[in-house]
């Protein structure tokens, strides 16, 4: 894919580029968030911006599943949470989402692991400990009976 600059275009105000947060380089329309090959359908770029700007609000210290992501913004979708984090990631703390049982990517394992133990993350056998270091988040009261 050529080289763009990325704008999100604000009808009121003037373009500002949002490179540090997109790494795709498609270009943003006027009106919505919408580009053409970056997030599968159902999802959309509205999708994509959730997910980053909820990741940017877990601090330090703190971690989230896949899934916790996924069910805090509505969706039972925790793939396609890591979708976004593994295509736009890069701008924000993506280091604080992992696996539910605590491990991180293979591929970024090493990195990812050093930079959550540097924020006083609890790591056990290389994965985080959920338990201790998972950022509480509130979940619903599920109905256990029928009555």
């Amino acid at each position: 894919m050529p080289h763009q600059t990325v704008f999100r275009v604000d009808p009121n105000g003037p373009a500002a580029p949002v490179t540090d947060r997109i790494r795709d380089r498609s270009l943003w329309v006027v009106g919505g968030w919408h580009a053409a090959g970056v997030v599968p359908p159902g999802q959309g770029q509205d999708f994509t911006e959730r997910v980053l700007t909820l990741v940017e609000s877990i601090p330090a210290g703190s971690v989230l599943s896949y899934g916790d992501v996924a069910e805090l913004l509505g969706s039972r979708a925790p793939r396609m949470v890591g979708q976004v984090m593994a295509r736009h990631g890069a701008g924000v703390p993506w280091h604080r989402v992992l696996r539910a049982d605590g491990t991180p990517a293979p591929a970024l394992a090493a990195r990812q692991l050093s930079l959550l133990r540097a924020e006083g993350v609890p790591i056990r056998g290389g994965r985080v400990d959920m338990a201790r270091a998972r950022l509480a988040i509130p979940r619903p009261a599920y109905r256990t009976s029928n009555r």
